[in-house]
């Protein structure tokens, strides 16, 4: 191993590269240098070892973590992927007949709302859309345990039963049929073709079926190595759960066991605080010598907090209003140095949480970045927009069935518009005939300026690229100076300079509906995973009147015994007192 990668790792992370045979289980806390762990044992084994790089495989749990891995891995073509992408892959490979295509989401979504419109379905129809795909790929995924699991395993035959009819399948079915093969050894190829070496990140993210088809794909190699971390598991709505790794050693015996215990990203009251969490478990050591910043604060509303954050941004960025904060991050991008937008997340439990700091954003003019479900780019007017660009730019594409009749008044030829700022503006009324979007369409101008100034053409074709882009980053652009506003659960992977976490209120942190005890858990697991995002600055907000009076979270003590500083927003201490000074007024007055 080349000197120079040597003296970079750590004890216990260049431990964890020398052992190349058998099972290993690496527990990597957030910060401990996890993927350089894996890129690091991936070279030892190419460069040191001779190992064929196709005789490797990692799996990650998201594209954004595999596009990581690959472009920190460019000498190398080993194989860095998806659970449900290897397994298209070996699908591919031993049914090349196949002509089964994957279900796209709409499709899917389309498929299970027609089928819940039968009468046979009625019952289902208390959940929403939502909640009946999350059970339905939870079924497959033999993570289900309704009580009712009869009227489930019908709606999922019938589900699977429409797919057929339309020569589709999902991703939930990737697995499974793989899984099938495997057990069955119904092979095309030889198992010699199977890798020999497999890494799994994020290993506390495996739910059931994936693990099976892990233990048999890992029959015969030669290294078997898992890394992630039981504190940072969050999915059981999919399956997955803290105890995969206890029953991992379980099922090898023989596993060998490391634990990365340095952390290099959050300052030391930061890490202090999050592992308040957890007293009684293995300690992380801060390794920054910055002591940073962590503190609770309490402020009267919704809008007051939202006040804060961006008063608190714009200081940190060196202005007291927008146009001061961007002529000095214009100076400071050129030293290199320096708050920039995208050191900024806002983090929150709910949905409903966001929406005052997103409108106090946007009136303010910072730019921000709203990352899954809930992004720009999902918003209905933006995606009519875009699949109308998507349609300018191939005719031969089917549009969507809704826009059909929008799509007769789309211009096909773009000679007459000087750029694709004219062209959005001309099909704005198509897409959004109320003009109920300004606001959203204003963002999108913003947030794409660099395209938009170019001639129509070339600008259609960039904005496509980009937002393909994004669509497989969960529309998350971690280059984009903007702040970024996210769930505590898209946050998972990613770090800030600074995290500001909405809404640290019980009911929200913890957000629990049933209040079992495996429920709390993974609340503070997530919170955990929400503090572990902040390198330097680290702000938890509650207000004194929501929507309704809000309570201290449960997990208040605990941070607080951390470390955790508590100060009080000044406007709800202008108020409190304006209430003090008027109820001793009504006191007064009473005695005459």
């Amino acid at each position: 191993m080349p000197s120079h990668q040597v003296s970079s790792l750590n004890q216990e992370q260049l431990q964890a590269v020398k052992i190349t045979e058998g099972p290993l289980v690496i527990v990597a806390g957030p910060g401990t240098g996890k993927t350089k762990t894996l890129i690091n044992k991936i070279n030892y084994l190419v460069e040191e070892h001779s190992v064929l790089p196709q005789q490797i495989l990692a799996l990650t749990f998201t594209q954004r973590a595999a596009r990581e891995m690959r472009e920190r891995l460019p000498e190398h073509q080993v194989q860095v992927t998806t659970f449900h992408g290897w397994c298209l892959k070996f699908l591919e490979e031993q049914e090349p007949g196949n002509s089964m295509q994957i279900v796209t989401e709409p499709q899917r979504l389309q498929l299970l709302k027609s089928l819940l419109e039968q009468e046979e379905w009625q019952e289902l129809n208390e959940l929403s859309l939502a909640e009946v795909s999350l059970k339905v790929s939870r079924f497959k995924n033999w993570a289900e345990n309704e009580k009712n699991v009869s009227i489930w395993q019908k709606f999922v035959e019938a589900y699977n039963d429409a797919l057929a009819n339309e020569q589709l399948r999902d991703f939930d079915d990737l697995l499974l049929h793989s899984l099938t093969l495997l057990q069955q050894e119904v092979l095309e190829h030889s198992v010699q073709t199977l890798p020999r070496y497999i890494f799994v990140d994020e290993f506390q993210d495996t739910n059931e079926v994936q693990y099976q088809l892990l233990k048999l794909l890992a029959r015969d190699v030669i290294h078997l190595a898992v890394i992630g971390d039981p504190r940072q598991s969050i999915y059981s709505f999919r399956g997955s759960s803290a105890d995969i790794f206890a029953r991992f050693l379980v099922d090898y015996p023989a596993a060998q066991q490391i634990s990365l215990q340095k952390n290099y990203r959050s300052a030391t009251q930061i890490l202090e605080i999050s592992q308040s969490l957890f007293p009684s478990d293995e300690r992380l050591v801060a390794t920054r010598d910055t002591t940073g910043e962590a503190r609770l604060l309490k402020t009267l509303s919704r809008r007051t907090e939202a006040d804060w954050i961006l008063r608190d941004i714009s200081q940190k960025l060196g202005g007291s209003d927008l146009l001061s904060a961007q002529r000095l991050r214009t100076e400071l991008d050129e030293k290199h140095s320096g708050a920039r937008f995208r050191d900024f997340a806002i983090l929150y439990r709910t949905h409903r949480l966001r929406h005052a700091i997103e409108e106090k954003l946007f009136d303010s003019g910072f730019p921000f970045q709203v990352v899954g479900s809930e992004s720009l780019y999902q918003q209905p007017a933006i995606a009519s927009l875009i699949e109308c660009l998507r349609w300018i730019d191939d005719d031969k594409l089917e549009p969507d069935e809704k826009l059909r009749e929008q799509f007769r008044q789309v211009p096909k030829d773009l000679t007459g518009f000087q750029s694709l700022t004219d062209l959005i503006a001309v099909l704005r009324p198509i897409v959004d005939p109320k003009d109920t979007s300004s606001s959203l369409f204003a963002r999108l101008l913003s947030c794409t300026h660099q395209f938009c100034s170019l001639e129509p053409k070339k600008g259609v074709v960039a904005l496509l690229k980009y937002v393909e882009e994004l669509a497989k980053h969960d529309y998350y652009d971690p280059q984009a100076e903007m702040i970024t506003i996210l769930t505590m659960h898209a946050a998972k992977g990613l770090e800030f300079e600074y995290v500001y976490l909405l809404g640290f209120e019980e009911g929200l942190v913890p957000y629990c509906k049933g209040e079992t005890a495996a429920e709390l858990e993974e609340e503070r697991r997530l919170l955990y995973v929400a503090l572990t995002r902040a390198k330097r600055g680290l702000y938890l907000l509650s207000t004194e009147r929501a929507e309704s009076p809000a309570k201290t979270s449960r997990f208040q003590t605990e941070l607080i015994r951390g470390g955790l500083e508590t100060l009080d927003d000044p406007q709800l201490n202008s108020i409190l007192k304006k209430r003090a000074k008027s109820a001793r007024r009504k006191q007064q007055l009473q005695l005459f």
